[in-house]
């Protein structure tokens, strides 16, 4: 398949999941975790799966695309002061109205946040794990990596 049909291709995918993009996604998040309503988070997830598909098939977003992006990071910052996730609130905000360039200017969490995570925790200790059963067969640890998307 040449270039031009696989962008085609691309293209008419992004087009069959086509959504409008919601301009107010604070208030569809919040109606859906409030009212519980289901349609409200069908239309961010279909407007963030548009956007996705977009994005692999390299299109240019346009400026609603853009300013929903904007919209729900923000709601994001709205959300993470509101449940007091204050780091994940000042990196939202960090990523839409920050300096943009991680190499000018980057954005630091204090390491609190990472060493009472369950996620991490529970990260850390797979990976212990797997790195002595490395040591235990002499096999090499310089090549770890994941494949899981």
């Amino acid at each position: 398949m040449s270039a031009i049909q696989q962008l085609r291709k691309s293209a008419d995918l992004c087009l069959a999941v086509k959504s409008d993009m919601p301009m107010s996604p604070l208030f569809n998040m919040a109606k859906a975790a409030k009212r519980n309503s289901s349609n409200d988070l069908k239309y961010l997830q279909n407007a963030i799966d548009y956007l996705t598909c977009k994005a692999k098939a390299k299109q240019k977003f346009n400026n609603d695309d853009k300013e929903f992006l904007k919209e729900i990071y923000e709601a994001f910052w709205w959300g993470g002061t509101y449940k007091d996730y204050k780091e994940a609130a000042q990196l939202a905000n960090h990523y839409v109205n920050g300096t943009g360039n991680p190499k000018t200017k980057p954005f630091e969490i204090k390491p609190d946040v990472y060493k009472k995570s369950k996620i991490v925790i529970a990260t850390m200790v797979a990976m212990r794990k797997y790195i002595a059963e490395l040591i235990g067969k002499k096999k090499s640890i310089i090549k770890i990596r994941c494949d899981d998307a």
